[in-house]
């Protein structure tokens, strides 16, 4: 069974910083911060604009590659 990766270890990988993603997934930075420490629960939309910047699924995020 594949492990889950966080948002964090998904944009890392890709080798982006919190700020690129924010900006180019339209998202304030704030608001991506915290929706990367889980503090704040992301929209069905934001999580889509993120999994785009970052070219992966909505089920990377949540089930795993």
């Amino acid at each position: 069974m594949a492990r889950v990766l966080s948002l964090r270890e998904h944009r890392e990988n890709k080798g982006f910083s919190k700020k690129r993603v924010a900006e180019l997934s339209n998202i304030p930075y704030t608001s991506y911060i915290r929706i990367e420490k889980n503090v704040e629960a992301a929209s069905i939309e934001r999580l889509q604009a993120i999994c785009v910047v970052l070219d992966i699924s909505l089920d990377a995020i949540f089930f795993g590659d």
